[in-house]
């Protein structure tokens, strides 16, 4: 092992010990204690075999098992280093989750239940329903500050196994075999103050028409910006939400946002007829399954608002090739948003919406709470108008836009000719 590394490693462990911690991810931690003999010191000759590489005792080691401590400030010092390791795409909600939890036992004068427990101490059954209360309250009022009830239920779920790897001991009462815990059910009842929304009720946003789309396109040109028309292109002929392509909040990530690698156009780029789009798990794939099992095709043909024409001409004007000239084997990058602003920083759909109702209101008379009634999920219901006025099979339609209610059906039946056939009459304005 690297001498640097393992300096690196000791400061860490002898700041645990201090009682000095980074907290992980999920704030201060709980000191373990294993039950050592207050003062006992090991035997020496245990201290050299334990510490021994290569037939030579090491120093470090052997101070570090003299102390008689080890278990607890090396359990300790683990836990804070797994916490700071957490998978990054659970360890915001994780963060947020017991965050809020700690400042609400704060305020309810309950801090003292995070503490740790000896392995033999077992709690009663009157202090974990008393816990349990504590987490459906907790739920009620996340769910007032505006989370949504599964939300909630999975910070409860989060807390739950974040407290008995914490502390080394349940948080409440559990259910099982199928029945969920008093908290959760708590949360669940208060469903009757937020019923279902209607299906057939007015989503409340005007959807975009071909010919709206085309003027958006052609002010977008005019300004020079060929991101912006590729971005509107593509979430009306892709069925695409506009925050499934464009940036809504922090920074670009190559794992959850669309990149430059995730586009393919094929046979080549140079005679594309088609292009693959892939995106990652979203609403749009409810099940889970991420859509690169099942990417987004379409065609690459030559009408104006052919999405993958303007994905086409994005590239070529990015790397500066001719439409019948190959890439460059390294112009791609994952690391490069797909849809980029002026200065290359990640498209924003707060961007593309201010656009879009300007363009409305300047270019196209429209009054402002007209053009009000005009947001980025305009295109996709605009999208999805159109498609159902040319005829397109439900089947083919869901598989085209991601819907996942019955999607499993959908892709049995789902051909790609028959979306590409129907993606290119998309674009065709005599349709």
């Amino acid at each position: 092992m690297h001498a640097e590394g393992r300096k690196r490693l000791y400061e860490a462990y002898g700041r645990c010990a201090a009682g000095i911690s980074r907290g992980g991810v999920l704030g201060r931690p709980v000191a373990y204690t294993f039950g050592s003999i207050p003062g006992y010191v090991p035997p020496a000759s245990a201290v050299a075999a334990a510490s021994t590489y290569r037939g030579k005792i090491q120093p470090k080691v052997a101070a570090l098992l003299r102390d008689g401590r080890i278990l607890d400030h090396g359990t300790s010092f683990l836990q804070d280093q797994s916490e700071m390791r957490w998978a990054a795409g659970t360890a915001k909600n994780k963060r947020t989750a017991v965050t809020q939890f700690r400042a609400f036992l704060e305020t309810a004068g309950m801090s003292c239940i995070i503490r740790s427990f000896a392995g033999d101490e077992v709690k009663s059954t009157g202090a974990r329903r008393k816990e349990e209360n504590l987490l459906g309250v907790f739920g009620m009022t996340r769910v007032m500050a505006g989370l949504a009830i599964p939300t909630v239920e999975s910070y409860i779920a989060l807390i739950r196994t974040w407290y008995e790897w914490k502390c080394g001991a349940p948080l409440g009462i559990r259910g099982g075999d199928g029945v969920c815990g008093g908290a959760v059910a708590a949360v669940r009842s208060l469903r009757e103050y937020f019923p279902p929304k209607d299906p057939n009720a007015d989503v409340g946003r005007s959807p975009i028409t071909l010919e709206i789309l085309k003027a958006l396109v052609l002010a977008a040109l005019a300004d020079g910006n060929v991101d912006l028309a590729a971005a509107m292109v593509l979430a009306f002929n892709g069925l695409y939400r506009m925050g499934e392509i464009t940036a809504t909040k922090g920074a670009f990530n190559f794992q959850t946002h669309l990149a430059e690698t995730d586009v393919t156009f094929l046979p080549s780029f140079a005679a594309a007829t088609h292009v693959s789009i892939r995106i990652g798990a979203s609403k749009a794939d409810q099940d889970g399954e991420t859509a690169k099992h099942h990417p987004r095709v379409l065609p690459v043909t030559k009408d104006f608002l052919s999405a993958g024409r303007w994905l086409k001409i994005l590239f070529a004007k990015r790397f500066n090739v001719g439409a019948h000239q190959s890439l460059p084997v390294t112009a791609v990058s994952k690391y490069k948003p797909l849809l980029q602003d002026a200065i290359g920083n990640h498209l924003k759909e707060s961007a593309v919406l201010a656009f879009v109702r300007r363009v409305l209101i300047k270019d196209n008379g429209y009054s402002k709470p007209a053009a009000a009634n005009f947001g980025t999920h305009s295109f996709r219901i605009g999208g999805f108008t159109r498609y159902f006025h040319l005829g397109t099979p439900i089947e083919v339609l869901k598989r085209i836009g991601g819907r996942s209610s019955d999607a499993w059906v959908a892709y049995l039946r789902f051909q790609r000719e028959n979306g590409m056939k129907y993606s290119a009459r998309m674009c065709c304005e005599d349709a």
